[in-house]
């Protein structure tokens, strides 16, 4: 099966990435500009030498920068597509948390 169209949550959204940004500062200016009816779309990034999980998606901001990552599980689904070649998206669908003292969260929707 290559083919995949569901919604899911960005994980690991509250840590700092190597280059010490911090994820939940890089959704913020994401959320600026996300109005809901603006169509952004996500980059996704195969890391199969990382040390936690061979399967690893990064979810990545327009200009690149990691906003953090596919769960496991859904990594275990998506990443053999990614890997035989099949281009999966990721588009923005809501982010969380905006204006509460809680942390921002990233839901999107992944489709081939």
């Amino acid at each position: 099966m290559n083919q995949i169209n569901f919604h899911t949550k960005v994980a690991g959204v509250t840590f700092t990435n190597p280059d010490g940004v911090s994820r939940q500062d890089l959704i913020e200016d994401l959320e600026d500009f996300f109005d809901g009816s603006t169509t952004v779309r996500l980059g996704l990034r195969r890391e199969p030498h990382n040390a936690f999980d061979e399967n690893a998606v990064a979810v990545l901001d327009p200009r690149g920068r990691q906003l953090g990552y596919l769960s496991k599980r859904v990594s275990e689904t998506v990443a053999p597509i990614m890997d035989r070649g099949t281009r999966v998206h990721a588009t923005l669908t809501a982010i969380t948390g905006a204006g509460l003292s809680q942390n921002y969260g990233v839901n999107i929707r992944l489709h081939t």
